[in-house]
């Protein structure tokens, strides 16, 4: 099968399943949009867990033993680090504006929020021993209606424009029954140190 076959057989998907791919599509942009923010945010944050951990014990047995083995300048940039990651966290108080915010920026999208609810904290831990390092995970449940491009648009944007750290947990995108738009389902979680 040579590039003209292939680019006949898009055109002809696309003219005969444009809701498939577009749903597809929008499914893509969504998945991007979490490897993007999730991934590196996840391994940053238990690799500068872990190792802001062993620098501390290291400090302590230093302090104790008069062993020294980590200066306090790369502590220090050790905690900046942690600390940087940790000012990407929410404040308990402060979910109603985060949905506030989400909401406002549906709407400069052109995205129609039907429904956008905070579900129970989640208590997560990073290490068993030291509990200053637990984190708790905040879901977000929204059920949105708009097109593909808006919904593509408000999801980019959302990472684009949050100073919060989230993850875009799951989705869920289908025709709506009107058949004009789509339906997106989707849970967001933000996080809060304890």
């Amino acid at each position: 099968m040579d590039l003209k076959d292939l680019l006949g057989k898009a055109e002809w998907e696309l003219k005969h399943n444009r809701g498939t791919v577009i749903v597809i599509a929008v499914m893509a942009a969504i998945m991007l949009v979490e490897i993007a923010v999730y991934l590196p945010f996840r391994s940053l944050l238990k690799s500068s867990v872990t190792e802001l951990m062993v620098r501390t014990k290291e400090a302590e047995t230093a302090r104790t033993t008069g062993l020294t083995r980590i200066s306090p300048v790369e502590l220090a940039k050790l905690q900046q680090r942690t600390q940087a990651i940790k000012q990407g966290f929410v404040n308990p108080a402060e979910i109603s504006a985060v949905l506030d915010r989400i909401s406002d920026q549906a709407e400069k999208k052109s995205v129609h929020v039907v429904s956008i609810n905070s579900e129970q904290p989640v208590a997560m831990k990073t290490d068993d021993k030291d509990k200053s390092q637990d984190f708790t995970r905040f879901p977000i449940r929204m059920n949105l209606e708009g097109g593909y491009q808006p919904i593509a648009e408000f999801v980019h944007a959302l990472a684009q424009v949050s100073q919060q750290v989230f993850v875009v947990e799951s989705y869920k995108i289908t025709k709506s029954k009107e058949g004009g738009s789509l339906e997106c389902e989707m849970v967001l979680s933000f996080f809060s140190s304890k």
